[in-house]
């Protein structure tokens, strides 16, 4: 199973204690059957040039981050933006199958 850890800006309080890391799993499909897609991705081409945009569900989202990562929402929502930030690319990734990558690349 593929895995990302991320470092937190700040440290989180959870049920295990402070930590300042969360390693995120791979999901497996079992997520997608009881959850639904966590985001939508779309191509869009703007005159020469086209870049991907997401749409993400924050409802099934929060489903996949507890997951991913085996923290519960209350938990979760401490986080910091920049550190929810982190996390949702992380996932994102990992979901796409680029984690540790240069996506423009893959």
């Amino acid at each position: 199973m593929k895995s990302e850890t991320i470092t937190l800006s700040e440290s989180l309080n959870t049920h295990d204690g402070d930590v300042t890391t969360i390693k995120v799993n791979e999901p497996r499909a079992r997520s997608f059957f009881d959850h639904g897609e966590p985001f939508k991705m779309r191509v869009v081409t703007d005159g020469e040039k086209e870049h991907v945009e997401f749409d993400y569900s924050q409802s099934v989202l929060k489903k996949f981050f507890m997951d991913m990562t085996g923290i519960d929402d209350i938990i979760l929502g401490k986080l910091s933006a920049g550190d929810y930030f982190k996390l949702r690319n992380a996932m994102t990734n990992l979901i796409l199958g680029v984690a540790g990558k240069n996506p423009t690349t893959t």
